[in-house]
């Protein structure tokens, strides 16, 4: 198949095994008019690195942080949408100086590695990639919080919103294709934390943070705003939400 054109095609997924790797660098080289690119990354430090210029049409991205950071050319500016996997929390804030200024929608897995204290506010968030919409926060199977950006964080006293940045919506949900939740919540319990964590956030990052979209694996996904007077929390159904909605923000 690798050897194979396709004029018109825009989207392609591959697995970026060691056997694989050339024959997808070709293929990725002889399609210049992508506009998705998604490659499932083997969870290990000694990921292969594709020694790819990426399309200049792209504007979704699936990868390890591997292939941003050791290709030559710049990304494209049409790159908008990304989703980070298997990443230490260096790797993360060094790709958000690349892409800081374009993103608009960032999907991430939990990180490799624990962040020494070094993780961002969504203060921080909003100064450095302030075209965002969407944050969407991948979950394991068991309920453990490892990622680069602490939604918990207080706003600092001083804080002002940059006049750029977006109205965020942030979505934690579990992994695609998930059929069992937390270890130690069941559906219920999920959902009356997630509930409690939903205000905790909006109250204290509204009007930046304008939703919270959440959901356990067996649960459909729930919408949460702050009611106007910021008492209360308005959850409702989101049949329309999909766990790749972050591709079409």
């Amino acid at each position: 198949m690798f050897s194979l054109y396709f004029p018109e095609l825009r989207i392609f997924s591959a697995d970026t095994s060691p056997n694989s790797l050339s024959h997808i660098t070709s293929f990725i080289c002889a399609h210049p008019r992508l506009e998705e690119l998604h490659l499932d990354i083997p969870h290990s430090t000694n990921s292969p690195i594709l020694d790819v210029t990426l399309p200049s049409s792209l504007h979704t991205l699936t990868c390890s942080p591997q292939l941003l950071a050791n290709h030559l050319a710049p990304p494209p500016n049409t790159l908008t949408h990304l989703y980070l996997c298997w990443y230490a929390s260096e790797d993360f804030f060094r790709l958000a100086k690349i892409l800081g200024s374009q993103l608009v929608s960032l999907r991430l897995s939990m990180q490799r590695e624990l962040s020494d204290g070094d993780a961002w506010s969504l203060g921080d968030l909003a100064v450095a990639l302030p075209r965002l919409r969407l944050l969407r926060l991948d979950m394991g199977n068991s309920f453990r919080y490892n990622f680069p950006i602490n939604l918990r964080m207080s706003k600092p006293t001083h804080f002002k919103l940059p006049s750029s940045a977006s109205g965020l919506t942030i979505m934690w949900a579990p992994y695609a294709g998930q059929s069992h939740g937390f270890d130690i919540f069941d559906a219920s319990l999920a959902q009356d934390y997630f509930t409690q964590f939903a205000f905790d956030v909006l109250a204290e990052w509204s009007p930046y943070v304008r939703r919270i979209i959440f959901r356990h694996a067996l649960s459909p996904f729930v919408s949460a705003i702050l009611s106007e007077d910021r008492t209360q929390l308005i959850c409702a159904v989101a049949p329309d939400t999909t766990d790749d909605c972050w591709k079409y923000v």
